[in-house]
Order: structure tokens, then C-alpha cells, then sequence
């Protein structure tokens, strides 16, 4: 995802002083930040990250498709307006610890080793179909959710209907006679294999929703299928 064209400070775009406000968007809610023109954009990702009580390592902030970066250069230098609706993609420090019980989730362990037992992975994003594998009548996900914001998002909802009708996964569905309420795409939460905390996927409320991070880390493309499931 691109991020918003840097310009010499302009006093027409965000007032006489280059400040501007920004009305932020986080799960359902709106919360206002003002920063003076002279202030770092990266306070913006610090305060916001705050008062969701998100990691700030996952923060992710979008104006107009584009993510605004974490760093040290003036707001004003960016040539925003007065106001500006952003939409905020983070995951909550909740989220983050449920790392450590992914690893030993049964739900989410059986894929990993139902799939590596059968030699499946390696199928790229691509969508299921009429005459492509079907889900169990009854052992199945319920429904799919992607993130917007990403103008692939039908490619991600793909891949979501793509796991959801492996031939391993549906084994293992009935096996254990799961019912998912939904399978969710999360937003990248840091480095894989860089950064001490990297969310790759969670179960919630015991397999009523799953989560997993489809998107490699630059947020260009998908991670392979294979990983994807083993993780």
C-alpha cells in the first residue's frame, strides 16, 4: 500500500499553521486527534495507539487508501487538509498475548497436523468455484470476512474459501465435528521472524471466530498456503 506524497509545508491545505485533526476509525468508533503542523506524524500512531489500547507495533493508519507512515517528518509537510477521516488497523494487546495460546490451541493444532500428515499446502490464492471442493454440510465455517481497505480484498476472501475447502481442513472439520462461526483475514502485526511479537493467527471464544494473517509483510501479496496453514 502507497503512502500519501510528501510536499514542502503549505499553510492552503491545513490551516495557517499546518495543523490539522484527524477523526480516526477503529472497530466502530471514532476518536479525534488534533497535531499541530510542526508535530511529528508518528505522535499521531503513539496517541492513537494508546487510546485503543492497541500494540503499536500493529498500528496501521489509512487516509484515502494510502497508509500514513511512522515517522519523524512534520505533518504540515505531507500537504493534509484541516480534517481528515483515517481508518485505523491494529490489533489489540489482547490479541497479541493470544500468540502464546495459538500455539497450543487444539483447534488450530489440528489443522497444522492434519495438513502436514495428508502432504497438503502450496495452492496459490485462487477461488474455489462451482466444481472446486466443498465444505461440510453441517462441520464448517459459517461465513468470511476480509479487510476492506485493500483493493485486493476479494483476493483475500478467495484464500479464506480456499482453506475452508482443502480436503484436509474438511476432514478434519468432521472429524472433530467443529462448527466456525467465521473465518476472519487480520491485519499484519509485525516481521515474521523479525520483531519479538508477530501475530500470525488466533482462535476466539473457542472456535467461534479464527483469524489469520494472510498478507506478507510489505502488505504487496499473500503468504504462501503452505505457511499459512502450518502457522
Amino acid at each position: 500500500m502507497d503512502e500519501p506524497e510528501r510536499r514542502e509545508a503549505s499553510e492552503s491545505s491545513s490551516g495557517s499553521g499546518g495543523g490539522v485533526t484527524f477523526n480516526v476509525s477503529f472497530r466502530g468508533q471514532d476518536f479525534f486527534f488534533e497535531l499541530a503542523g510542526d508535530e511529528p506524524l508518528s505522535s499521531l500512531h503513539e496517541e492513537a495507539a494508546a487510546v485503543f489500547g492497541v500494540w503499536e507495533g500493529s498500528i496501521k493508519l489509512i487516509y484515502r487508501g494510502k497508509l500514513l507512515p511512522k515517522d519523524s517528518a512534520e505533518v504540515r509537510t505531507f500537504g493534509l487538509p484541516a480534517t481528515c477521516k483515517v481508518m485505523c488497523v491494529a490489533s489489540r494487546e489482547t490479541d497479541v498475548k493470544a500468540v502464546g495460546e495459538m500455539r497450543s490451541d487444539p483447534l488450530l493444532r489440528g489443522f497444522d497436523q492434519g495438513l502436514q500428515a495428508q502432504g497438503l499446502g502450496g495452492i496459490g490464492v485462487k477461488g474455489g468455484g462451482e466444481k472446486g471442493p466443498k465444505q461440510h454440510e453441517r462441520f464448517r465455517f459459517l461465513s468470511f470476512s476480509s479487510l476492506p481497505m485493500y483493493p485486493d480484498a476479494g483476493r483475500a476472501l478467495e484464500y479464506l474459501y480456499e482453506l475452508s475447502s482443502d480436503p484436509g481442513i474438511v476432514h478434519l472439520m468432521q472429524k472433530y465435528e467443529w462448527q466456525v462461526g467465521r473465518l476472519d483475514e487480520m491485519p499484519p502485526a509485525g516481521k515474521v521472524g523479525v520483531d519479538p511479537v508477530c501475530v500470525l493467527g488466533y482462535n476466539t471464544n473457542k472456535g467461534q471466530k479464527i483469524t489469520l494473517r494472510l498478507r506478507t509483510d510489505d502488505e504487496k501479496g499473500f503468504r504462501k498456503y503452505q505457511t499459512s496453514v502450518r502457522e
